[in-house]
């Protein structure tokens, strides 16, 4: 082997490495921008789900939705007070479904606990 052919060897894998390193960084960036634009999303979920208004919302829809009103009569059959309860805890699990179907919000315990606090709720509603 001549010295010309070693130098081409070695530049060659040193192109192909500097490709992959790029195309990872590339991805790895690409991910992060997306997770990152969608933080303020999540932050909103999280205030929403604390504030006084939804719980009171979603323990009525929990617990005295299905005593309260028959359920044949559906969400547009249901008193002005009681359809609004119903739409802010349908919005803010819609919303959440949206993040966890786009892969916003991981549904891992060690990297995501978001998913994992609202599952037993989510359990309860359908």
């Amino acid at each position: 082997m001549n010295v010309s052919l070693i130098l081409s060897i070695v530049g060659l894998a040193t192109s192909l490495a500097a490709v992959g390193i790029s195309s990872t960084l590339v991805i790895r960036q690409t991910r992060f921008q997306r997770h990152a634009n969608q933080v303020p999303v999540a932050v909103s979920l999280g205030q929403e789900y604390r504030s006084d208004d939804f719980q009171l919302a979603q323990d009525y829809v929990l617990n005295a939705l299905a005593t309260a009103h028959e359920a044949s009569s559906g969400v547009t059959g249901l008193p002005a007070e009681a359809r609004r309860r119903v739409l802010r805890v349908t919005t803010f699990y819609t919303g959440l479904g949206g993040l966890v179907f786009f892969d916003l919000v991981c549904r891992t315990r060690e990297r995501g606990r978001t998913v994992d606090t609202y599952h037993s709720k989510l359990k309860r509603l359908t």
